[in-house]
């Protein structure tokens, strides 16, 4: 029921939206609707000959394709009512983004490649041309066959193609099996759950895919968020493609949704991102929307760590050549660059954190001070100024109305921040942790018991004191510190060795911006394949991280009574400082447990005499779930091996 309440957002959604043909504009609360040249539009339209197989070459299919032009295919496109996907219409964005990956890209020439919701095909050709596959599957949904099959007629129909058209009468993650019953992966060995050759990466497949799904309202997940977590637990089970070998990714997803993936901030480190930190050897962002805009905004960090961390890996672009063109850089990368070369001195810690409206406030404070707008509105009669001698009320014009909101948010903001940054940038939390030695911090040793511990003597940070909004902002301040601060870094975004090229909504159609990721799996865990253990999997990640912001004794005494005592004396990366640990897990929140600290807590709770039976687990398991599993529903499930 769930499915069909969002399919039916979806199809207002689409039937609501203007024709690119159309501009609708909006005057004294009356909707106009001013019509554009149609005529031409559809003249310049049919000037577009698709050419017939007979006559039809390889060099000329390939020019067909790609110099047909973007306002055509958004025509085609939009007169389909049942489009729900979203297709990439730009061919220099597809350049770019195989530019960036050529470096890895090369081990998978001549390998077979399964491409799921091709669309138009402007990324199929890219990828094939690059890659020379053996065989490239193009599977697409039924319904979308009429909209985008004759964007793929010229690549089926050339002499000697390589492409094969695979047609699913729904997209789900069994379309793989679908696949291997119809004889596509007969070049390719499914390898048993023992066979070690499961662990090892097979570059002859590449598994590419587009799930976005145009979204009905902002604050929605779509089919995309399942489909991303499932292929992720593909990857931990050995399941569908993952069975041939570890299978690189490369997915276009809603560029709202790659948070779920790679947040920004430890604020949005949660099960699905710290899942994916187990399953993913590597998870990089390729292209994506510039998170400093106010349309790609996912929450903000402190200004410093986003510099340190940006410079770093512009300075190793730079040492290997990587270049991007400037109308794809970054807001972030551009100021990474003026630091190296100079042009800017480093920001201290007083920078804060950067909002969208502090660009605003300093224009409107230059606009003031040369006195572009005054403080009151003028008398339209005599050009003065109303006074309160005068009888007269008062009015503030828009721009310094504006101004004065500004200036107090900023007021409120610097006291807040003022509550607690001295006491945490003083804290001997944030001295390098990967310097403190293991015996000098802790007091329970890994091989101790809980018999032998001890009450921490360490300088800890007193919150409670501060106000409920100041306490929030800094346990937030000092958690991004610490998980920057960890070696690795904590959030899979900080380990990012290239900067993401920038896309803008026009890239795509409908207008919705996208983001590129390349995921690399690790070798999987046999164990989750019995469906108790996966389970109990779930149960674990689903207890530990169902509120952040619980200390890491909570967090691990919400598994069961007892818990805790019972299980942080098998996982000693609990409480090693060179992993990210602490002595005192009272003072540490559940975001900052690694994926090795969470695995850890796995394998000790099946090594528990007391923990709960797979019966229990089950009952258990259903009092916390993920948000956007509750608005999906559960109409796809894992596959097995």
């Amino acid at each position: 029921m769930r499915v069909g309440r969002i399919s039916l957002l979806q199809d207002h959604y689409r039937l609501s939206q203007p024709s690119p043909l159309r501009i609708f504009t909006r005057s004294y609360g009356r909707r106009k609707k001013v019509d554009l040249q149609e005529t031409t539009a559809s003249k310049d339209d049919s000037k577009v000959e698709t050419p017939g197989p007979a006559d039809r070459t390889t060099a000329a299919a390939i020019n067909w394709l790609s110099k047909k032009p973007p306002s055509s295919t958004q025509a085609h496109l939009s007169s389909r009512s049942r489009l729900s996907r979203i297709n990439i219409v730009n061919t220099e964005l597809c350049r770019d983004a195989i530019a960036r990956l050529a470096p890895t890209l090369g081990r998978h020439t001549n390998c077979d490649i399964v491409e799921l919701n091709c669309g138009v095909g402007y990324w199929s050709e890219a990828l094939h041309e690059h890659l020379q596959p053996r065989s490239h599957i193009l599977v697409n949904v039924d319904d979308d066959e009429e909209t985008h099959l004759p964007f793929l007629r010229p690549l089926l129909d050339r002499p000697g193609s390589r492409y094969h058209y695979f047609p699913s009468p729904h997209l789900d993650m069994r379309v793989i099996d679908r696949l291997i019953h119809a004889g596509f992966l007969a070049n390719h060995q499914r390898f048993e759950l023992n066979d070690p050759r499961r662990d090892l990466p097979n570059d002859s497949l590449l598994l590419v895919a587009n799930l976005a799904h145009v979204r009905a309202r902002s604050s929605e997940y779509t089919q995309c968020a399942l489909l991303m977590y499932m292929l992720i637990q593909h990857a931990r089970i050995y399941a569908e493609l993952q069975a041939y070998g570890r299978v690189r990714m490369l997915i276009w997803i809603n560029d709202s949704e790659k948070k779920l993936i790679l947040p920004r901030t430890i604020v949005g480190r949660r099960k699905f991102s710290v899942q994916a930190d187990v399953a993913l050897e590597h998870a990089f962002e390729i292209a994506g929307l510039d998170e400093h805009t106010e349309t790609a905004r996912q929450g903000r960090r402190e200004r410093t760590i986003d510099l340190s961390r940006s410079v770093e890996v512009t300075r190793g672009m730079l040492q290997r050549g990587i270049t991007t063109p400037p109308d794809r850089k970054p807001h972030l990368q551009k100021q990474a660059e003026a630091m190296i070369e100079g042009k800017v001195q480093s920001e201290d810690a007083s920078a804060g954190i950067k909002r969208p409206w502090h660009a605003e406030l300093e224009d409107l404070e230059q606009r003031f001070r040369e006195g572009a707008f005054s403080c009151w509105q003028t008398d339209g009669s005599s050009g003065e100024q109303p006074t309160r001698q005068k009888g007269k009320t008062r009015v503030n014009t828009p721009e310094y109305h504006r101004l004065r909101a500004l200036r107090n948010l900023a007021r409120r903001n610097a006291v807040i921040r003022a509550e607690f940054i001295d006491r945490v940038d003083k804290s001997p939390e944030h001295a390098d942790v990967n310097t403190q030695s293991q015996s000098a911090d802790a007091t329970l040793r890994p091989n101790s018991t809980t018999s032998d511990f001890k009450p921490s003597t360490e300088p800890t940070i007193n919150l409670d004191d501060l106000s409920p909004i100041s306490r929030m902002a800094a346990e937030t301040y000092q958690d991004d510190r610490l998980a920057a601060e960890m070696k690795p870094p904590l959030l899979l975004w900080d380990r990012r060795i290239d900067e993401p090229l920038m896309v803008q909504e026009s890239d795509f159609y409908p207008r919705q911006g996208l983001s590129l990721l390349d995921l690399h799996p690790k070798p999987g865990l046999p164990a989750l394949a019995i469906p108790e253990l996966r389970e109990t999997h779930q149960y674990i990640f689903n207890r530990l991280f169902s509120n952040p912001r619980h200390s890491v004794v909570q967090a691990i005494e919400s598994l069961a009574p007892g818990a805790f005592e019972a299980l942080s004396p098998q996982v000693p990366a609990l409480r090693d400082s060179a992993k990210g640990g602490h002595s005192d897990l009272s003072q540490r929140r559940a975001r900052l447990l690694t994926a090795e600290m969470a695995e850890g807590l796995f394998f000790a709770w099946q090594s528990w005499p007391l923990r709960w039976s797979g019966k229990e687990v089950l009952l258990m398991g259903d009092e916390v779930e993920p948000d956007w599993s509750v608005k999906m529903g559960t109409q796809f499930r894992i596959g097995g091996t």
